[in-house]
């Protein structure tokens, strides 16, 4: 199954004239669960806000598999560094 790219379309007004600007994601969506600490509750309320909304407008199954932890850290704004997975439903130590 191929997920749907999302794109990004406005129309600008300035004072050098009026243009349409457009951005394809590179990316296909793919649905994820992410947990972070966020700065304070209206950042956290505002990202759940968005989230619920995205979640809305996705047209794909609501259902995904969980298979893997992944552990990050933010390194820069909106830039984050896998620093280790957890593969689950299996043993992580041999007998």
């Amino acid at each position: 199954m191929q997920s749907p790219r999302y794109a990004l379309v406005a129309y600008v007004k300035s004072p050098v004239g009026e243009f349409v600007v457009a951005f394809c994601e590179e990316w296909p969506y793919i649905p994820h669960l992410t947990v972070v600490k966020m700065p304070d509750i209206q950042a956290a309320e505002q990202a759940l806000r968005t989230g619920r909304e995205r979640w809305r407008q996705y047209p794909g199954s609501r259902r995904i598999p969980l298979d893997q932890l992944t552990f990050v850290r933010e390194d820069a704004n909106n830039c984050w560094i896998d620093l280790a997975p957890v593969p689950l439903g299996g043993s992580l130590v041999s007998p």
